[in-house]
This record gives C-alpha cells, structure tokens and sequence, in this order.
C-alpha cells in the first residue's frame, strides 16, 4: 500500500465549539475518579420574588468500570426486583414507569430511619441502602471530607451576615446536613426496564441544592435550561449531556429548568435515535439520585396530615433560595473539582460499614 508523507507541520486538530458544555480541550473526555467543572457559572431559573436568575455550576466525571461492576452486583440493582418490590421500598405510581425508591445511605441509619422524601413533600421512613451502594455514597463522603467541612463554615459565616431571619434558618438547616453527615444520603433508587419520557421539564426541590447522580445503566440525557447572565431579559437556551454508564455529576437542580431523555440500548439497533420506548432485550436504565438528607429536626410540622413533617423551604422562590445558591455555586466554583472513590476506598468502606 501506498503510505502519505506528511509535508511540514502536521495541521492542527479542528477546535470543538466554544460552548459551556465542551469547554477546554482538556476536559472533553471524562476523567476517571474526578468531577470537573463544565464551563462557567450558568444561571437558570427565575420565578416568585427573584429578580435575577439562580447560579449553578455543573461538576462531571466518571467512576471507574471495577466501581460501577460492584454497584450493580448486588440485588436489586442487579434486576432482582420481581418480587422483593416492598423489602427494598420500591413503589410505582401512576406518573411513573419502572420503579423508584428511597433509600438512606447513612452508616449510623438503621432500615426504616425517617427523612424527607421530596417526591413526597414530607418526612417518611426509607429503606437501608445496599451494603455497596451505602459504602460508595459514605466513601464519596470521605474522599471530599475537607470540602464539605470548608462549604459548611461557609455557610455558617454567611447565616451570621443575614438579616433574614428565613435565610439564616435555612443556610444552618443546610449547614446541619453537612455536619452530621447525611448529604448525599437520600438516595432515590431508579430502575427503568421500560423508559418512557414521561419527565417533564421542572425544578427539583431544595434537596437537590448540592446533588449527586450515578447512572449505573442504559443511557439518559439529560437537558437544561440556562443563560450566561443572571439578567432577567438574558437568553435561554437548552443544553445536553449524555449520562451513560457510570457517568456522574454534582450539580444544583433546583436552580434550573431540565428534563430526561430515555434512549433505547444498542440492543436495538433498528430505533437508535428514537426515544420513550424500549426493547425486550434493551438494557434497563440504573440511576442514583442522591440529594440532602434532612432529619426530622430541621422539618417542621404541616397543618394538614397529622405527623407529617416538611421542609419548609423546599419550594420557595424567595431571596432565600438565590443566597443558598449563591453560596453552593460560588463555592464550587472555587474548589474546582470534587474526588470519586475508587475501588478500594469502597471495598474498605463495606467492611467497616457491616
């Protein structure tokens, strides 16, 4: 065959967009073991009293193969569903295709410990997460241990500067989290045999100011809605990421508009750029939402349903919602990174857990 010489200098690679979700060239591939920031601050919604628009940032990276493997070993996220529906807290609701769960990832917790559960709106009891899954929340914990004790001082500094009696309670309920240990530490369990798009396009509750997801299986996309300016009048536009196996972010959904996008596994070759269906043999959507664990403590009491406890900012849309933004999102923007556990730190984790 015939073999081309290069004559000079070898050309230059074409240059991906200059877009927030491609930012330097260094961070278009995942990176194993770490989130990284995807572009600039973005801003998001504005609703209620707001009149600038909510700040996030968006961290993302990948788990190692050996983590993901660990993960889906054990039932139910193995697909060992049939049948055990109610041992691992699994419910189906009308809106809802596959099953969900919540779970609590919290060494310390006990099967049935109460936390607040915001597809429900209130405090209600949650199922001991598996032994794998509560061992790799607790690592991701400890690996980032320093960072999570910087956020919470933080957080302490600004309640002490804020007239708000409502700011400041909610800034130390958030700070409370973070101190004793249960961010991250409610976890909703999805396993979709059969995605179809019913997510519509929302805001998640204050539970998700600092959140975690894992896909574990099949593939998702994920969409936002955002500007580059906080100004009320900035433009909106939508923006995708793929989340395929053991793809993670932590980011603030409640700061900005999104939806997910159930495509088909390549199981199915013949509908690849269909959505909202699956096959028979199309490989199950597996995710983690982890989200802030609020004890009991810092609910408060509803008028309605007798012993129902709620979060009482969960959905405001007041200057208390754009401070803890803030903070989370300037935050993060200073750190830079977070770490994901690898294998070992889990491993260890399972044992000193059970």
């Amino acid at each position: 065959p015939v073999r081309h010489r290069l004559v000079g200098k070898r050309p230059a690679a074409p240059e991906a967009p200059r877009d927030w979700t491609c930012p330097h060239k260094r961070l278009r591939h995942l990176v194993p073991g770490v989130l990284a920031p995807v572009g600039p601050v973005r801003y998001g919604g504005i609703r209620g009293e707001l009149v600038h628009r909510l700040p996030f940032r968006v961290l993302r990276g990948s788990l190692s193969k050996d983590v993901v493997d660990l993960l889906k070993a054990e039932p139910p996220l193995n697909g060992a569903v049939a049948g055990k529906e109610k041992v691992w807290g699994f419910k189906r609701r009308w809106s809802e295709v596959g099953h969900k769960a919540d779970w609590s990832a919290v060494p310390d917790f006990q099967n049935r410990a109460h936390l607040f559960a915001p597809r429900f709106g209130k405090a209600q009891p949650t199922v001991r997460a598996p032994a794998a899954v509560l061992a790799f929340v607790e690592a991701f914990r400890k690996r980032n241990s320093k960072v999570f004790v910087r956020l919470s001082k933080r957080l302490a500094a600004r309640a002490e500067k804020c007239e708000s009696l409502d700011a400041r309670n909610a800034l130390r309920s958030v700070q409370m989290v973070l101190d004793s240990s249960t961010h991250f530490g409610s976890v909703e369990a999805q396993i979709l045999a059969q995605p179809e798009c019913e997510c519509k396009k929302h805001f998640d509750g204050m539970t998700s100011l600092l959140h975690l997801s894992v896909t574990l299986g099949g593939h998702r996309k994920l969409w936002i809605n955002s500007a580059d300016s906080d100004e009320k009048t900035s433009k909106e536009e939508w923006k995708s990421f793929d989340l395929h196996e053991g793809v993670c972010y932590v980011s603030s959904p409640s700061a900005f508009s999104h939806w997910v996008e159930y495509k088909l596994s390549k199981a199915d070759p013949q509908n690849q750029n269909k959505v909202a269906e699956s096959s028979p043999a199309a490989e199950p959507v597996i995710c983690l939402q982890c989200r802030l664990g609020f004890l009991p403590a810092a609910l408060q009491q509803t008028s309605g349903e007798a012993g129902c406890r709620t979060l009482w900012f969960n959905t405001i849309w007041t200057e208390t919602r754009m401070i803890l933004h803030q903070e989370v999102a300037e935050f993060l923007s200073q750190e830079g990174h977070l770490e994901l556990p690898d294998i070992t730190e889990v491993r260890e984790q399972m044992q000193q857990t059970h």
